[in-house]
């Protein structure tokens, strides 16, 4: 259900029937520093989830226990996963041309930019 916005403008989902919603977790908040651990994806089509995109990324190196309490990914969970190299361009190939959304969908795009290597 929609609910009526009286203080704002439209809302996208009023306008866009179709977009893909992201999210990113990571080891910091540094797009230069800090790694991606987990991408997910979700189509939406008129409405319906039609498609899904999610894995783990193994960053290289450990990470910390806030980072552990904040996303409920642990360092065993990330050591057998694949590297960025390999789910980057999954991930966009996924992503495609579609309209993009998400909460503090800014820093998801830097930190997928800063990735990407031929997006920069």
């Amino acid at each position: 259900m929609i609910r009526e916005r009286t203080q704002k403008g439209n809302s996208l989902l009023a306008i866009y029937s179709s977009y893909v919603a992201i999210d990113l977790e990571t080891t910091g908040l540094d797009p230069h520093w800090d790694e991606i651990i987990e991408v997910a994806a979700t189509r939406v089509d008129d409405g319906v989830i039609t498609d899904r995109f999610q894995s783990l990324i193994n960053p290289k190196c450990e990470i910390d226990e806030f980072i552990t309490e904040l996303t409920g990914i642990i360092n065993e969970m990330l050591f057998s996963a694949p590297n960025l190299e390999t789910i980057l361009p999954k991930y966009l190939e996924f992503i495609g041309d579609s309209i993009v959304v998400g909460h503090n969908v800014n820093f998801d795009i830097n930190m997928t930019n800063s990735g990407d290597k031929d997006a920069g």
